[in-house]
């Protein structure tokens, strides 16, 4: 038997779905369970952060900020001024850290694990998991230090180029890779043989072992959330809301996306006796209610059996998930709505057939788009399209029809994202192609991606620049493009900021999706950590109270 402590530590939660406990590693450690291993799981994506990382001087500083960036017309210098206020700066981060790696030494000290594993996140995740990750190796030689987690799913081996923090490195699906690890780690299996890894050789050679999928999703272990192996799940550190694995893997082959590389182009459906089960062992372990579907388009033969199998079992929850319009043809929203299910978000990037096809690849005719949209909305479920704007090849004929579809269409909200260029993607894989350029070189353009920090709270605008030029235009220009699409949208009425988790979360809080919106902003922006503690108790009770309620009609 070995022992283990899985990491996540993200940085600052610079928004509500940070505080959502981490499914990935609750799955890592029902696995290890399973194979008759221990396991701790240390998660800091909790409301304690916000505290550590906003002491109330600062709060009461940043809140007079807030104030006066609330009255008009100075407000995007008043922005920047509460990026510099030290919400996150290095100073705070340092801080931080410096804690979070005494308590880690006194983990290891008390609980004597063979192997430590860190989710790696991006920005201030990636590298203060990397020093994390240093001091184990420097303090504690004798435990094995493993690196997984979506930064080695983008960056694979450019992780190891960067640091020698990690023994080796864990991709795409790893509940019974992160068991064979453990065997690693008391000496008992080599490196050699085991799937989805990325290490450096007796000789300094680079590794990679072949990528194997989870065959079948029933066969997994059940997730664990028991506060024995997940001890930040006791009390209301965290909003009780999980995400849940229905389906896995994903047939399409969008150019800006590596997830049928992540997760195979086959499509894995947990049954929907599986997912019952394991939605009342959660329920059970967690006492949430509330549930994202973690599946990146989840079939609509599969969305429809699941939904009567929730009803069925008479389960009380709300949930929400990702779809794509060509899965979703055959889809009974009427069903899923009355099943609990109370958002999806789409994919749809372009309304423009041109764009579709030649830039994206995404496999739809636009007015089919449309249709499941619509179909959606009028099925009660809160609707939501993104968009990728200027996407390689745009021109004005095509944002015309990206807003004419937007505006015929009236999905309830439209995020509008800038082009992303993901590592692995067809987009990086062939940029020239499609118009990207990377002046310093692809080697250079990684490193910097690797410790590149995505300001979720705030507008682009302020984020540092993109390591990539996309037709020539740098990532200022790309930034403000997006930002004047997003505002024509805006004015026609339609949302541009409200995301699938954020209506569960309203709804669990009595909002609008709109007015949670902006007052998560607030709470955020100014590290209100009595204000975000308030919400994740609400959330959190209502919860408790729907699970004591009567059972749904099945009607």
């Amino acid at each position: 038997m070995a022992r283990g402590l899985l990491v996540s530590f993200a940085g600052y939660p610079y928004t509500p779905s940070s505080l959502m406990p981490d499914n990935g590693l609750a799955a890592l450690a029902g696995s290890l369970l399973d194979n008759g291993h221990e396991v701790k799981v240390l998660d800091y994506g909790t409301v304690d952060m916000i505290a550590r990382y906003v002491p109330p001087a600062l709060h009461r500083r940043l809140v007079s900020i807030w104030k006066e960036a609330s009255t008009g017309a100075s407000s995007p210098l008043l922005l920047l001024r509460l990026m510099r206020a030290g919400l996150s700066s290095s100073r705070a981060s340092r801080r931080v850290v410096k804690a979070i790696a005494d308590e880690l030494s006194g983990q290891i000290e008390g609980f004597r694990p063979d192997f430590v594993g860190f989710k790696l996140w991006n920005g201030d995740g990636f590298s203060s998991s990397v020093t994390l990750a240093g001091m184990i190796r420097s303090r504690h030689p004798d435990v094995k230090v493993i690196g997984g987690g979506p930064q080695v799913d983008w960056f694979e081996e450019y992780v190891l180029d960067y640091t020698d923090a990690f023994h080796v490195l864990a991709r795409g699906e790893c509940e019974h890779t992160i068991a064979q690890l453990a065997e690693w780690s008391v000496g008992k299996r080599p490196l050699e043989g085991i799937s989805n890894l990325i290490y450096k050789g007796r000789s300094g050679e680079l590794v990679k072992t072949p990528l194997e999928p989870v065959a079948d999703l029933d066969d997994l272990a059940m997730p664990c959330y028991e506060s024995a192996h997940y001890p930040s799940l006791q009390g209301t550190r965290h909003m009780k809301m999980i995400t849940i694995d229905e389906s896995r893997g994903c047939p399409n082959d969008c150019h800006f996306c590596i997830h049928p590389r992540k997760s195979s182009r086959n499509w894995r459906i947990k049954s929907p006796e599986r997912l019952v089960s394991e939605l009342k062992a959660v329920m059970s372990e967690t006492g949430a209610d509330t549930f994202i579907y973690a599946g990146s388009n989840t079939p609509s033969k599969a969305a429809a059996a699941n939904a009567r199998a929730i009803i069925d079992a008479r389960l009380d929850i709300r949930y929400a998930g990702f779809g794509h319009a060509r899965g979703m043809k055959k889809a009974d929203f009427d069903i899923m709505a009355r099943s609990g299910c109370r958002a999806l978000f789409y994919g749809v990037e372009s309304g423009s057939q041109r764009i579709l096809d030649k830039s994206l690849n995404k496999g739809n005719k636009v007015g089919e788009v449309r249709d499941i949209l619509k179909r959606t909305k009028e099925a009660g479920i809160f609707t939501i399209g993104s968009i990728i704007y200027p996407a390689p090849f745009e021109d004005a004929q095509s944002r015309a029809e990206t807003l004419n579809f937007i505006l015929d269409a009236r999905p309830d909200s439209v995020p509008v994202q800038f082009p992303g260029l993901v590592p692995g993607s067809n987009w990086d894989r062939d940029a020239e192609r499609f118009g990207f350029r990377m002046p310093r070189g692809r080697r250079a353009a990684m490193r910097y991606g690797l410790t590149y920090k995505i300001r979720l709270i705030y507008p682009p605008r302020f984020w540092k620049p993109l390591p990539y030029l996309l037709n020539g235009r740098n990532s200022r220009e790309l930034f403000a493009e997006t930002a004047a699409f997003a505002a024509e949208i805006k004015k026609a009425g339609i949302s541009t900021n409200v995301a699938h988790d954020m209506v569960l979360m309203a709804d669990k809080l009595g909002m609008s999706p709109q007015e949670f919106h902006g007052e998560s902003m607030r709470l955020f922006y100014t590290g209100d950590y009595q204000g975000v503690r308030k919400w994740v108790e609400t959330t959190n009770s209502s919860s408790l109270r729907t699970l004591t309620a009567p059972a749904m009609s099945a009607g």
